[in-house]
C-alpha cells in the first residue's frame, strides 16, 4: 500500500524553492508535448500519455492557481521545534530508525499508553509520522493537478471546494507514539503541501484539535480515526473558515452540542490479531437537542427514516440525505473517506439536504469527477474530507 516514487528521506538544503515558482515556464514544453501528441495520432502511433516518473494516471495541473482561503481557514499549529530530518541530523536519526524498523512492518504497531497505530504498510503511516519522507516536487504537482483542477472546474460551475485533512492520531496525541518515534518527530507532508501550494483551499484543523484534546480525548487507544467528538470539534473550524469565506454561509450557527460524553472504545484491529478488551474510551458528543427526523437514500434507490445523528459507513455509499429541519438550506456534495463516518452527522445536522461519495484515492479506477457529481447532485458546496495518511498517495496512480 505504500508508494514510493513520490517521496525520499530528507536531506533539506537550506533555501528550498518551490516548484511553483516556475510552473508557468513548465508549461512551455507541455505545451510543446500536446503538439507531439497531436502530430503522433495523425501518425496513427499510440501514446499513452505517461508524463511522470510516479506512474501512469498522474493528473498534471492546468488550472490557474486560486486566491487562498481566509487566514481563519488554517489558524497556525505548532510543528516540531527541532527537526531531527533536516541537516546533519539526518544520519543519526535514520540510524535510529533502522534500529527498529523490523517491528514496524505489520498491519498495526504498539504505541505508547496503550495506544495502537497503523504500520508502515499503511502509506508510510509511521515514517510520516516522523516527517523522515519529504514528497518529491513531482509528488507535490501530482496533489496540486487533482486539486486545483477539481477547485478549477468547480468554480467554473459556481461552486466553492473545501479540502479538509482529517489529522491522524500521531498529530493530535503525538505520545501515542513509541518513544523512540516520538523523539524523531519532524514536519511532515501536510505541512509541505500547505507551503509549497498556498492557494489550494485548505482547511486545517489540527490547531482546533489539539486547543481541545489538551482536555477532552479526541482519538482513542485502539482506533485510528477521530472519535465521534473529535470530528464535531473539526466540524466547527470548517464552520468557522466556510462563514468567513462565504457570504451565503455566514449565518451558519454552531452545532447543538455541549461538551463529551464517554462509551466503549472501538477496536478497529480486533479483526486482524489484536483481540483486546475496550474501554470507555471513544468520546461522543453531548448533543444539547434532540437529533432532527432524516430522510437517508442509499445505492439501492430506497428510501429509510433516522435521525441526522445517524453514521454511515464508507462502504454504504453513495448516499443522500435529507433534513428539512436542519438550519441551513444548501446541499453539499461530502467527498470523503472512512473519516466520514464520524463527520458526516454533523453536515447532516447543519445542511439540510448532503450527497456523500467515495473519493476512493487509494482505488483510483474509481475515482469520481468530482464536478460531474456536484452538477448532477445540484450541490451548493463541495467539502472533501481525506485522512492525513493518503497524503502520501499519489492521486490517480494505483499504489504498489
Amino acid at each position: 500500500m505504500t508508494a514510493e516514487g513520490g517521496q525520499g528521506l530528507r536531506d533539506l538544503p537550506e533555501a528550498k524553492a518551490s516548484w511553483r515558482h516556475d510552473h508557468r515556464w513548465r508549461l512551455v514544453p507541455f505545451v510543446l508535448l500536446i503538439a507531439l501528441v497531436v502530430v503522433a495520432t495523425i501518425a496513427g502511433m499510440v501514446w499513452r500519455g505517461q508524463q511522470s516518473p510516479l506512474g501512469e494516471g498522474v493528473i498534471q495541473p492546468t488550472a490557474e492557481p486560486g486566491a487562498p482561503l481566509p487566514a481563519a481557514c488554517a489558524p497556525d499549529f505548532a510543528e516540531p521545534a527541532v527537526d531531527p530530518w533536516a541537516g546533519e541530523a539526518a544520519a543519526a536519526s535514520e540510524a535510529v530508525w533502522q534500529e527498529h524498523v523490523d517491528g514496524l512492518g505489520g498491519y498495526w504497531v504498539e504505541g505508547d499508553d496503550g495506544h495502537v497505530l497503523l504500520g508502515e504498510p499503511h502509506w508510510s503511516n509511521l515514517s510520516q509520522a516522523v516527517g523522515r519522507t519529504e514528497l518529491s516536487p513531482e509528488h507535490v504537482e501530482a496533489w496540486d493537478g487533482y486539486l486545483s483542477n477539481m477547485r478549477a472546474d468547480l468554480a467554473e460551475q459556481g461552486r466553492d471546494l473545501y479540502v479538509v485533512v482529517a489529522p491522524a492520531k500521531w498529530q493530535i496525541v503525538p505520545e501515542a507514539l513509541p518513544d523512540w518515534m516520538e523523539a524523531l518527530r519532524g514536519p511532515g507532508h501536510f505541512a509541505q503541501l500547505q507551503e509549497e501550494l498556498p492557494e489550494v483551499p485548505w482547511v486545517d484543523v489540527r490547531a482546533a484539535m489539539a486547543e481541545e484534546a489538551a482536555t477532552t480525548p479526541l482519538y482513542s487507544p485502539l482506533n485510528s480515526h477521530w472519535t465521534d467528538y473529535g470530528a464535531s470539534v473539526a466540524f466547527e473550524q470548517l464552520a468557522a473558515c466556510m462563514r468567513e469565506a462565504d457570504a451565503s454561509l455566514a449565518a451558519m450557527p454552531e452545532l447543538p452540542i455541549e461538551g463529551a460524553d464517554v462509551v466503549l472504545d472501538r477496536n478497529e484491529f480486533a479483526g486482524v490479531g489484536l483481540p483486546r478488551e475496550p474501554g470507555p474510551d471513544w468520546t461522543v458528543p453531548v448533543w444539547t437537542e434532540e437529533p432532527a427526523p432524516m430522510t437517508i437514500v442509499g445505492p439501492d434507490g430506497v428510501e429509510r427514516e433516522a435521525d441526522a445523528a445517524t453514521s454511515t459507513d464508507m462502504e454504504g455509499l453513495p448516499i443522500t440525505t435529507s433534513t428539512s429541519a436542519a438550519p441551513m438550506e444548501q446541499h453539499v456534495l461530502l467527498v470523503r473517506d472512512s473519516t466520514g463516518s464520524q463527520i458526516g452527522p454533523m453536515f447532516q445536522t447543519m445542511f439540510q439536504e448532503t450527497t456523500q461519495i467515495r473519493s476512493s484515492l487509494e482505488a483510483p479506477s474509481g475515482m469520481p469527477d468530482v464536478a460531474a457529481e456536484a452538477e448532477a447532485a445540484g450541490a451548493d458546496v463541495v467539502v472533501l474530507v481525506l485522512t492525513q495518511r493518503y497524503l502520501q498517495i499519489v492521486p490517480g496512480v494505483e499504489g504498489p
